[in-house]
C-alpha cells in the first residue's frame, strides 16, 4: 500500500488513518475485541495508499505472550491483495454481464412459439424457453446447466456430438439446429444450437 512497516511503528494510529471510510467500522469492531483472544479470520479492508489510490489488503493479527505466559500485545501483518481484489471485481463485473446477457437471450427464446434453447458447445444448457420446460416434463432451474445429450437418444446424441467436435477441428463458429426427443420418440422441438466457444 506504498507504507513501509516501520511507517506503522513510528505511527500507532496509521492503520486508522489509511482504512477507506467505508470500512472503518469493520476496523473499529476488530480493535474492539480482547487483544489476548486467538488469531480470527483475516480481515479484508480497502485502504487509501500513499498514492492517493483505492487499494485491498488483507490483515492478520495474533496475540504475543513471553514465556511466562504474560501478554506482550499483539504481531499483525498486512497483505497487500489490489490485484486479486481487482481480478476477482473484474470476474464479478463479467457474470453480472453474462447474466444480463442470458436474460436477454431467454427473453427472445421465450418469445418463440416451438421449443428453443442456447447449447453451449459441450451440450450444456445455458438457456431455454418455457415451451421447451414444459415439453420436458421439468421445471426451468432443473434443465438449466443440464446436458442435453442426455435428453437424446443415444444415435442422435452421437451423431450431433460427432459434427460439433469436426466443426471444434476446423475451427469454425456457427449455428445449427437439433430436434429433441423424449424417450417414447415424441417430437418435443427444436433446438438453437450455438457452436461458438462458450
Amino acid at each position: 500500500p506504498g507504507y513501509p512497516p516501520a511507517a506503522f511503528s513510528a505511527d500507532p494510529g496509521l492503520m486508522k488513518k489509511i482504512i477507506h471510510p467505508d470500512d472503518l467500522d469493520i476496523w473499529r469492531a476488530h480493535s474492539r475485541r480482547d487483544l489476548t483472544a486467538a488469531a480470527n479470520e483475516p480481515l479484508i479492508l480497502r485502504i487509501c495508499t500513499r498514492e492517493g489510490d483505492e487499494g485491498w489488503i488483507e490483515h492478520s493479527c495474533k496475540p504475543v505472550f513471553d514465556e511466562e505466559g504474560q501478554f506482550l500485545g499483539r504481531r499483525g501483518s498486512n497483505r497487500d491483495i489490489t490485484d486479486r481484489q481487482r481480478i476477482e471485481h473484474q470476474r464479478q463485473a463479467a457474470e453480472k454481464a453474462l447474466r444480463a446477457s442470458y436474460q436477454s437471450i431467454a427473453s427472445i427464446l421465450n418469445a418463440l412459439p416451438e421449443s428453443a434453447s442456447l447449447i453451449g458447445r459441450e451440450g450444456t444448457l445455458l438457456a431455454l424457453n418455457e415451451t421447451m420446460a414444459q415439453r420436458l416434463g421439468r421445471s426451468h432451474t432443473e434443465l438449466v446447466g443440464a446436458n442435453v445429450y442426455e435428453l437424446l437418444d443415444p444415435a442422435t446424441a452421437h451423431t450431433h456430438r460427432q459434427a460439433v467436435m469436426l466443426q471444434q477441428l476446423a475451427g469454425q463458429r456457427g449455428a445449427g439446429g437439433l430436434a429433441v426427443g423424449a424417450g417414447d420418440g415424441q417430437h418435443l422441438g427444436r433446438i438453437a444450437m450455438g457452436l461458438g466457444q462458450a
